[in-house]
Order: structure tokens, then C-alpha cells, then sequence
């Protein structure tokens, strides 16, 4: 590991995604709803592809919440969803999946909660900030904390504050889906920047926010990778440059 501009580096080249809203259907295009479905639907299997490229040094994915557009998609789009995860897991290449409010685990009928047995990697269903994995990449640790937003059970009168560390050597990184320094709503999930930085972490992967967005406070470094498509209009670069932790 190595020190830069203050932020705490290692080794790990990590895909970030987050707000695929997969499912989500188009109005108005002019009879082209059904191929913006489809592209859309098919950002997924992009993403592993790029991870899957040989020689892409890519050692893990983070699917930072709102992988769907709702909680209870159709069963054909789950599928085959899952069926690109487990291209991710016959890798060997870590998954952390996030629920967001789009796709909130708070139902019953969650896919989530109807998935969660055959779901690849980790999928984060606790409703409060704890440790939720600790990984081993090239001989550093890397611990994980989450907490999926489950209505009734997640406390958040106001921004998030408190958020655990364990006290052993390794990278600390939050994974988040929510509304940084932003009150926009319980089920948004308001979180502390302050609060994060005071954890000790040092890298937060955040969703929710649809634009790249990057914020520093200490040693710890905050980020929004943004959609990979918003709606109805792609993004020149389809996927950004894996982020270098």
C-alpha cells in the first residue's frame, strides 16, 4: 500500500457501479421503447464482459444499490441477472451487492428477500451499519460495511453519524446507498460525511446520485460513480475506468 495525496492506496482494482435500474421501461421514443429495454437491460452483461476481459486486473465488483428499477422485477430479468453474477463467482471475482430504494429489501416480495438463498457474493440485507465481509486480495485485508435500508427498521431520524470499524490492519470501506450531506428523505438514506471520515474509513462506494460526484474529508475519499446510462440518454464513456484503491 502506498500514501497519496492522503488518501490511503493499495493494490485492489475494484469495478464501482451503481443505479443500473435495470427492467426500467421508456415512454416516448418513438417506437424504440422496446430496444431502449433491451440496451438497457443489457448494461449488466456489459459490465462483466469488461471485468471478465483478459488481462482487465479487475479483483472485484461493488453493486452499489438500485440494480433494478423496482423491488419486484420481472423473473425473466432476474435470470438472467443472475445468471451474470455467477459468471462473476465461477471467476473467483468478489460481488458486494447493495439493495437501493428502487429496488428496497423493506417487501416481502423483494427480490432480495425471494433471491437472497442463490444470490452470487454478498448480498447486504442488515438494517443498520455493521461489518458485513472482510476480503483477502494480494495478502490485504479489505473490510466492508453496509447496511441495505429496510423500512421500519433502519434508524434514520437524521443523517447517519455512527458507523462501526474493527480495529484490524487492512483497508476500511464503506458501501453505501444514499444521500450524501443530503436530506432527501428517510428511504434516501441520509449519511454524515463527517460521520463517515470519523469512522475511519478509507474509501466510501456510495449510490444513488445519477452524476460522478467525489468528495474528500480527512484520509477518507467519498464516491458516486453515477449511472452507467440515465434515463433515456447513454453516456459518451458507457463504463468509466475501474476505480484504482
Amino acid at each position: 500500500m502506498e500514501q497519496t495525496e492522503g488518501i490511503l492506496m493499495s493494490r485492489l482494482r475494484c469495478l464501482h457501479l451503481a443505479d443500473l435500474h435495470l427492467g426500467w421501461r421508456p415512454r416516448e421514443l418513438s417506437g424504440r421503447e422496446e430496444e431502449r429495454r433491451r440496451e438497457r437491460d443489457g448494461l449488466l452483461k456489459k459490465a462483466v464482459d469488461l471485468v471478465l476481459t483478459p488481462n482487465s486486473g479487475i479483483q472485484m465488483v461493488l453493486m452499489v444499490g438500485d440494480l433494478f428499477e423496482t423491488h419486484r422485477p420481472e423473473i425473466g430479468l432476474v435470470d438472467s441477472v443472475l445468471q451474470e453474477l455467477r459468471r462473476l463467482e465461477k471467476a473467483n471475482i468478489p460481488l458486494i451487492t447493495v439493495p437501493g430504494n428502487h429496488d428496497e429489501v423493506t417487501y416481502n416480495d423483494s427480490v432480495y428477500r425471494q433471491r437472497r438463498a442463490e444470490w452470487p457474493g454478498v448480498l447486504v440485507t442488515n438494517p443498520m451499519p455493521e461489518k458485513v465481509k472482510t476480503i483477502t486480495l494480494g495478502g490485504t485485508a479489505y473490510h466492508f460495511y453496509s447496511l441495505a435500508y429496510t423500512g421500519g427498521l433502519t434508524r434514520v431520524t437524521e443523517p447517519l453519524r455512527e458507523f462501526p470499524r474493527v480495529s484490524e490492519a487492512g483497508v476500511h470501506m464503506g458501501v453505501f446507498h444514499g444521500s450524501l450531506d443530503w436530506e432527501a428523505g428517510e428511504r434516501s438514506l441520509p449519511l454524515s460525511s463527517q460521520g463517515l471520515a470519523q469512522a475511519g474509513y478509507d474509501y466510501v462506494a456510495l449510490g444513488h446520485i445519477h452524476q460522478y460526484r467525489e468528495k474528500v474529508v480527512g484520509q477518507t475519499l467519498m464516491l458516486y460513480p453515477g449511472a452507467v446510462e440515465v434515463f433515456g440518454a447513454l453516456f459518451q464513456q458507457v463504463f468509466r475506468q475501474p476505480i484504482h484503491l
